[in-house]
């Protein structure tokens, strides 16, 4: 029951494997429980579903689950049982134990994961349809694709890209599985803690080509302001980018105001107002309010730039359309993204 139920709900995102009665485990563990490894994106557990009772009519539940704690080496552990009274949830969740009520009850803090009966109709409801449903990316979904495009050098998981990314995990593990649905994801088993690997399977300009439609704009506003008027601390994370990040990789020519982006959750408004006649001094700049994080290029100069990656994309989705721009944009995806030239 467990395995399939474990199938049903977590459909892709899980791999089970049942743990089979050669591995030395004492009698009375193969005559009440059926074990099995679950591989749940990056985290790796010991499922322990009872076999003939649930876990409140076995007055020993608890002992036993702490000698398969001792035989597994203190893996996370798993509860699988067919029902549970409120006193029993409590003393589980008393000892942080993760487990499973089928379809009544998913408590997996450990992930993020805590659905009851109604949340999980919806859980798994969305989990059938995520692979229709998507159009575009979400702001996590993109940055999380860039991350993976950008740092490929790196090995990513759930928990280093939550970590990066400054977002939860949760969040992330939702982003990967809509990734994994359009194809453009592959987990690989890790050493030793068994981690789940995440990679791409395209190359960045197949993806930038095939899924350009996915990208959504990440440019919330733009502003045009005083830089005298600025936060000292929005002016330390501003990162060159719009045409004249596009400057610096291509012949075109500067932009009347110098443009620069930031990340929404580090943009503070200027607390002076600023007069809208005054934007012919040379103080007067651009600044595009970002969705999701800014990667910066590699770059010796003084001024940080946006990866070109990030710059194709949010030229293409933000810009209108200018002969001289496009070309430059062009220029941008074959001279430096083609060919992998990332640094100034």
């Amino acid at each position: 029951m467990a395995k399939a139920y474990l199938i049903s709900t977590f459909m892709d995102d899980v791999e089970l494997f049942e743990i089979r009665k050669t591995q030395k485990l004492p009698n009375y563990i193969i005559q009440n429980f059926k074990l099995y490894r679950m591989i749940y994106h990056n985290a790796d557990y010991i499922v322990i579903e009872f076999i003939n009772e649930s876990f409140e009519q076995n007055s020993k539940s608890l002992k036993q689950i702490d000698k398969i704690k001792e035989l597994f080496e203190n893996q996370k552990i798993v509860l699988v049982t067919p029902e549970i009274t409120i006193y029993y949830s409590k003393l589980l969740m008393k000892s942080r134990l993760d487990f499973i009520v089928p379809g009544k009850l998913i408590y997996l803090p450990s992930l993020a994961l805590v659905y009851n009966e109604v949340q999980l109709t919806k859980y798994k409801n969305r989990s059938t349809n995520s692979e229709k449903q998507i159009t575009q990316f979400t702001p996590t979904t993109q940055a999380v694709l860039f991350t993976l495009m950008i740092l490929r050098e790196k090995k990513w998981n759930l928990t280093t890209l939550a970590d990066y990314l400054n977002v939860s995990k949760m969040s992330v593990s939702r982003a990967v599985q809509v990734l994994k649905n359009q194809n453009l994801l592959i987990e690989s088993q890790g050493r030793a803690n068994a981690t789940m690997l995440i990679d791409l399977k395209l190359k960045t300009d197949q993806i930038l080509e095939d899924y350009e439609s996915y990208f959504i704009n990440p440019i919330i506003k733009t502003v045009t302001v005083d830089r005298n008027l600025l936060d000292t601390k929005v002016i330390s994370e501003m990162v060159e980018s719009g045409q004249s990040a596009l400057t610096r990789y291509t012949m075109i020519g500067s932009p009347e105001h110098e443009t620069f982006s930031i990340e929404k959750n580090k943009w503070i408004e200027p607390k002076e107002s600023y007069n809208k006649y005054d934007f012919d001094t040379e103080d007067v700049i651009t600044i595009e309010i970002w969705k999701h994080m800014i990667i910066r290029a590699k770059t010796s100069l003084d001024k940080p730039s946006v990866h070109p990656v990030e710059l194709y994309i949010s030229l293409k989705k933000n810009l209108p359309y200018d002969d001289r721009i496009d070309i430059a944009i062009n220029d941008l995806l074959k001279d430096r993204i083609y060919k992998g030239v990332n640094k100034l």
